[in-house]
């Protein structure tokens, strides 16, 4: 048994809500870890950038403040993903410092010392 009373559970990963957005984004906005690790472990992509700003859902997360779902998202995904910078130059350590999300600065400085604005 698992999920749900259910003995397998399978998320729609190509569900885009009515302003373009992903599951994984909503659950980023949701501030929902789990529902954000089930999205993953079946499938949905972190590297996504969102239309032509090159920002991830790293960049999502932390802009945001929702580090218990950054978390998430940084245990999948692959270390280059906290380089990336988007349209401002800015990686997610950036994004985070921007919008002075002080859990998001923490967790992005213990993961990676050197993360850079």
């Amino acid at each position: 048994m698992s999920l749900f009373g259910r003995s397998s559970f399978h998320p729609d990963l190509t569900q885009i809500d009515g302003q373009g957005n992903s599951s994984l984004y909503s659950a980023i906005y949701s501030d929902d870890p789990e529902i954000a690790r089930i999205l993953i472990e079946h499938g949905a992509k972190i590297s996504s950038n969102l239309e032509s700003d090159r920002f991830n859902l790293l960049h999502t997360a932390a802009l945001a403040g929702k580090a218990s779902v950054l978390a998430v998202l940084i245990a999948a995904a692959p270390p280059s993903l906290l380089r990336e910078e988007n349209i401002f130059g800015r990686t997610p350590f950036g994004e985070a410092v921007a919008a002075k999300q002080d859990d998001c600065i923490r967790l992005l400085r213990a993961i990676e010392p050197t993360c850079q604005l």
